[in-house]
């Protein structure tokens, strides 16, 4: 099934998105979910050379693909955060609701399932008792997947699945180019 949304997001330097109109085809499944692949690398991360990146893949070639670097404190945490806020902000050009989020990161899977409620708890702390590093980036996934009716998660192992592979890629491909 198809579906046609009307907005668009304009990009600043860093990849924010603000909301503009525009049209999307996106393939829904039965349920209305539209399915979203995102992945995050950062070679080098912890260094002064790390390389942060993300590529969020909904089809093949399809206009709200994103394969973008982070330039700003670059690491794997922040990447794998602003993946998942990308994404949601990219389903939202096409007026998606019910948005199916395909993943790899382990590092998330904990965080959205274990570590978040903990830290939403605790004032926001990490293990020693300091502010989580990636507080804002944190606070800002929650604010773009609060804005879906309703948000699956689908944690993959392996890149067995066309998706996986295409936000791989673009993830990839944005770590490895000097610029936007």
């Amino acid at each position: 099934m198809s579906y046609y949304g009307s907005s668009k997001y304009s990009s600043s330097e860093e990849g924010e998105y603000q909301l503009e109109l525009i049209e999307h085809e996106l393939e829904r499944n039965d349920e209305g979910f539209v399915n979203v692949y995102t992945e995050c690398v950062c070679p080098g991360d912890g260094t002064e050379y790390a390389k942060a990146a993300i590529g969020v893949w909904f089809m093949d070639n399809h206009e709200l693909n994103v394969s973008r670097r982070l330039y700003e404190n670059p690491c794997y945490n922040r990447a794998a955060f602003k993946s998942i806020t990308i994404a949601c902000r990219q389903a939202r050009k096409a007026n998606v609701r019910k948005l199916k989020i395909n993943l790899t990161s382990a590092f998330l899977k904990n965080c959205i399932e274990t570590l978040i409620p903990k830290w939403r708890s605790n004032g926001w702390k990490n293990s020693i008792g300091e502010t989580l590093a990636q507080k804002q980036e944190i606070l800002e996934m929650q604010d773009a997947l609060d804005e879906f009716e309703k948000i699956d998660w689908i944690f993959h192992n392996n890149y067995k699945f066309d998706g996986m592979n295409g936000a791989l890629n673009l993830a990839k491909n944005a770590a490895d180019s000097e610029s936007d």
